[in-house]
């Protein structure tokens, strides 16, 4: 039995076999939820490390986006409070797109 987190419209998409559709059921509770949500995110990082293709490097990385969402709304957190930090970030320390490394011996 495999049990995979999906998006919150895929019923309403068009499936190769619409008869697929009747396994999809709500969460059960917040801690399935959770756990469906961990396993979903290390499953599109591990996609998104896999791909070399530029249109699906860019659909998981809006999976990973999107699951994190999930969680910082779980906090009452919304995408413009995670755009302010990320600002605030780049302009205070950067990014990672150098490099730079603190090695210590």
């Amino acid at each position: 039995m495999g049990l995979e987190l999906v998006r919150d419209n895929v019923a309403n998409v068009p499936w190769r076999d619409e008869d697929q559709k009747r396994y999809l059921r709500p969460v059960v509770d917040f801690w399935e939820h959770r756990q469906l949500l961990v396993h979903k995110l290390l499953s599109e990082v591990g996609e998104f490390l896999a791909t070399a293709n530029a249109k699906e490097i860019l659909e998981e990385a809006a999976d990973i986006y999107e699951v994190l969402m999930t969680f910082l709304n779980w906090h009452g957190l919304t995408r413009a409070d995670l755009d302010r930090v990320v600002t605030d970030k780049l302009v205070e320390r950067g990014g990672f797109s150098k490099g730079l490394v603190y090695e210590r011996s």
